[in-house]
């Protein structure tokens, strides 16, 4: 998001998606970047990072990161972006 700012995630001239997202399901667009992929090249960052173990994506509760994670723009107070 640093580097490609609200297009990252969203569709500058609308979409079909809820709040103009690039996705409609919510867990595929936070994947993209916050996945096991590149894990060696950016070591103790988040993005690119292998989420913790306790977040099981068979579990659909899992599967709609927003539950917890509900400051997705960014947070000063808590860096996993939680309440």
């Amino acid at each position: 998001m640093r580097t490609d700012g609200c297009q990252s995630c969203h569709e500058p001239h609308g979409s079909a998606n809820p709040r103009m997202l690039t996705r409609a399901d919510v867990r595929f667009l936070c994947l993209e970047c916050h996945s096991n992929l590149g894990a060696s090249q950016n070591p103790g960052q988040t993005q690119g990072g292998i989420p913790p173990a306790f977040h099981d994506l068979q579990n659909p509760r899992i599967q709609n990161c927003t539950v917890c994670h509900v400051k997705v723009h960014g947070s000063h107070v808590n860096r996993t972006l939680l309440r």
